[in-house]
């Protein structure tokens, strides 16, 4: 079946407006004409605190630990995670910036070779890509204009994931709190080599305020109780996140979405919309065995019509997109927020079962919310990256003639190159034309496991490009390979 998947980045603006309010020990005041705020004994001021504000505060720069120093020309002040700076002769907006700390400390890494990925960014200057989560905390910090292009690779240090910019390095934390991408703590050890007085790590802002994400796990439990529970939903996958004004929780068939202000508070993310085939209307003769519903063309047919019915309907599910229909060896139908599979080996009563579609995103966007329309970046900065887990996945044949069988070996190990066993991945093998998803068996004692592409088929020279994910707990792991097929010349 041809799948097409879409990508979208939500906004974090009232996230970061959350996170300044909570992390303030008092708010803006005016002396002498000057806008600060106070973290214990230091305060942030005027340009330095609309640059900090506007980029994420101390949920991304940490806390000041000196205020603001004429350094000759420059208006500086060091925080924990960075330095912000503007000419002390020309104070506007546009001139303030990061002090360009990576390039000062990190030599960059040769270029990686450009390819194709739509989980990924290119950039040219020194050839390198930003993917997942760390594109999706670049994009919501200010890309380029704040922290400059990557000047590395991701690299795994002391065993945790990072990333080198131009003035800042990028790290995975996976607690405490939700796993998520911060900046190293550059601007407490510029203040020091640079003979600073530098604050200790003496100021913590309050605690957080957790009342709210109790009640959205709270609603989220109620509506899982009220339409089925584990049996309709599965389990739990993964962290509740904040995307912007929403939040979300992924389970194995679905993702529950939270949106404050509305009547019905949870409702189901639109998961059936990504990868739901393109089906026309169609206008049936009325029957008694089904329901038709106008908006779409479609209608849901009595071997689904009472699980949907009786577990929601469409303020849950949505509208169908597809008729009732086959799909390999199993019946299935798309609906707008759900796949439903017809399962006639199952007691009556359990036949109708929801497909793993949130598993499967959960997967394959490492956590993040996907939606329609929409465009990368993907990640979410409380989605799970490899904890000590590496994927690799490796075609037999880098050129394979046309038609022929391809074996494809995907390879799990840690970080120590010590192969990891009993890892089961998804791989996802596309061309310009399709995209097929397969099951890979579980790797062996030796970090092995093998899939067989039976007969491939496609243009003269064209790219056949392999993703392999994989899931062990709370770790994520991907990796990607490609094959060329090669077309015998004509006798």
């Amino acid at each position: 079946m041809r799948t097409r998947t879409v990508y979208k980045s939500l906004s974090f603006s009232l996230i970061i407006g959350l996170a300044l309010a909570a992390c303030r020990s008092s708010g803006p005041e005016t002396a002498k004409g000057r806008r600060c705020v106070s973290y214990g004994d230091l305060s942030i001021c005027d340009l330095a605190l609309d640059y900090y504000e506007q980029h994420g505060g101390a949920a991304v720069f940490g806390y000041p630990t000196t205020d603001r120093l004429r350094q000759g020309d420059t208006f500086a002040q060091y925080l924990e995670n960075a330095v912000i700076q503007y000419p002390a002769d020309d104070p506007r907006p546009d001139r303030v910036h990061l002090r360009p700390l990576g390039t000062e400390i990190f030599e960059p890494t040769p270029p990686e070779i450009p390819r194709e990925d739509p989980d990924c960014r290119y950039f040219e200057d020194y050839g390198h890509f930003v993917c997942l989560s760390f594109l999706d905390f670049y994009h919501r910090i200010g890309g380029e204009s704040v922290v400059g292009q990557p000047t590395s690779k991701v690299m795994v240090e002391d065993g945790v994931r990072v990333q080198y910019f131009e003035n800042a390095k990028f790290r995975w934390i996976v607690e405490p709190g939700p796993p998520r991408a911060a900046l190293e703590a550059w601007g407490r050890q510029a203040c020091l080599d640079d003979g600073l007085a530098c604050q200790d790590y003496g100021y913590a802002g309050p605690k957080p305020d957790t009342s709210a994400a109790n009640q959205i796990l709270a609603d989220m439990e109620a509506f899982a109780a009220a339409h089925g529970g584990d049996a309709v939903l599965g389990q739990k996958l993964g962290h509740l996140v904040y995307a912007g004004a929403v939040a979300y929780r992924y389970y194995e068939n679905a993702c529950l979405l939270w949106t404050p202000g509305a009547t019905e508070p949870v409702s189901l993310a639109p998961l059936g919309r990504l990868d739901a085939p393109d089906v026309p209307r169609i206008d049936p003769p009325p029957s008694d065995t089904m329901m038709f519903f106008p908006a779409t063309g479609h209608s849901v047919v009595q071997a689904f019509l009472d699980f949907y019915l009786q577990s929601g309907g469409e303020p849950i599910f949505g509208l169908p997109l597809t008729e009732f229909t086959q799909d390999g060896d199993t019946w299935v139908q798309w609906f707008e927020n759900v796949l439903m599979e017809w399962h006639p080996e199952l007691p009556d009563g359990e036949r109708v079962q929801l497909a793993p579609l949130g598993k499967l995103y959960h997967q394959r966007l490492g956590g993040a919310l996907p939606a329609e329309d929409a465009a990368p970046p993907a990640g979410s900065p409380a989605a799970p990256l490899p904890q000590d887990l590496v994927l690799m996945v490796v075609p037999q044949y880098p050129i394979l003639p046309r038609g022929e069988v391809q074996m494809i070996n995907v390879l799990a190990q840690d970080y120590a190159g010590r192969p990891r066993g009993g890892i089961a991945s998804t791989l996802y093998f596309t061309t310009g034309a399709w995209q097929q998803i397969l099951a890979v068996p579980s790797t062996d004692e030796d970090g092995s496991a093998w899939m067989e592409l039976k007969h491939v088929e496609g243009e003269c020279g064209e790219v056949m490009r392999l993703r392999a994910v994989a899931r062990a707990g709370d770790e994520v792991a991907l990796a990607d390979g490609q094959f060329v097929l090669w077309c015998k010349p004509s006798p």
